[in-house]
């Protein structure tokens, strides 16, 4: 008599349930990303560039979906505040917004100038990074508080794979289109002064100031990093000119010149009459 065994295999159902992690994100690369390009330190422009690169499933992720962003050829993103990628004219699954602060302390802030009043930037594709879109938003200071410093980060929106974490600040610049203000003690414009002695006071309220440069009568200017302080002044009699520059770090200057006299030398005095030890017999003496 032959016996057949039946063999049952069990498969746990675990092996047929997606990730975790794929649950939750909606991918298995994770929720969107985004970078932003470094700024300089500080800028005279009131309107500031950032240039950004958004991931649909975080960076090294790839991506099919045709929702994130016009093609390569298209008007790119931040060229014009009318432009389609830029507003909810084009593709609406996956945009990036931009948040800014003025101090480590204060609260981000969403970008919403008045062409773009829900904050949602449209890039383009990346064609070196699959799924990832670029773009640049013109960050208008003239509706964010002016000359300051402005913290920047970013955040990434996907319709399908999430949201973004708002995290901590990935860019940073100081604007500053203001030249420094500049006093100079002594000497002032047109005075005689016995003293050979330059001092100076200079201010900036947003970038600081970064030199002041001294000229004497046209000569090759000193420069100090000081925004207040004093020095002397190699000075023969007779009429002179200073010229103090003070810049920012920023780059902006302002100039001035003070001319002046300079006399070293007191008034000399002689008595001619009444001569030394001489007796008068007037009450009246002139001398």
């Amino acid at each position: 008599m032959l016996t057949f065994l039946l063999l049952v295999t069990v498969v746990p159902a675990v092996t047929f349930l997606p990730s975790a992690a794929f649950v939750a994100t909606g991918g298995e690369h994770g929720p969107p990303t985004s970078t932003v390009a470094p700024l300089p330190e500080y800028t005279t422009s009131q309107v500031v560039t950032i240039s950004y690169t958004s991931f649909k499933q975080g960076q090294g992720s790839g991506g099919d979906d045709d929702d994130g962003g016009s093609s390569p050829g298209s008007s790119p993103a931040g060229g014009s505040p009318s432009s389609p990628s830029q507003t909810d004219g084009g593709k609406t699954g996956f945009w990036t917004e931009l948040f800014y602060r003025s101090s480590n302390d204060s609260a981000w802030a969403l970008y919403m100038p008045p062409w773009n009043q829900n904050g949602r930037w449209f890039g383009v594709r990346d064609p070196q990074h699959e799924g990832a879109v670029t773009g640049l938003i013109p960050f208008d200071t003239f509706y964010t508080g002016g000359e300051t410093r402005y913290g920047f980060t970013t955040v990434a929106v996907h319709t399908k794979y999430g949201r973004e974490a708002l995290g901590g600040e990935k860019a940073h610049t100081t604007v500053d289109s203001h030249a420094p203000q500049l006093f100079i003690a002594t000497p002032t414009p047109g005075a005689w002064t016995n003293r050979n002695v330059l001092q100076w006071i200079a201010q900036d309220a947003s970038s600081g100031v970064a030199s002041v440069a001294v000229s004497l009568d046209g000569a090759t200017p000193i420069v100090f990093r000081t925004a207040e302080g004093e020095t002397d002044l190699s000075l023969q009699a007779g009429d002179h000119a200073v010229q103090v520059s003070a810049t920012d770090r920023a780059g902006n200057s302002v100039d001035v010149t003070v001319p002046f006299h300079f006399d070293p030398n007191a008034p000399s005095l002689s008595i001619t009459a009444p001569a030394r030890n001489s007796y008068v017999k007037a009450k009246d003496v002139t001398v």
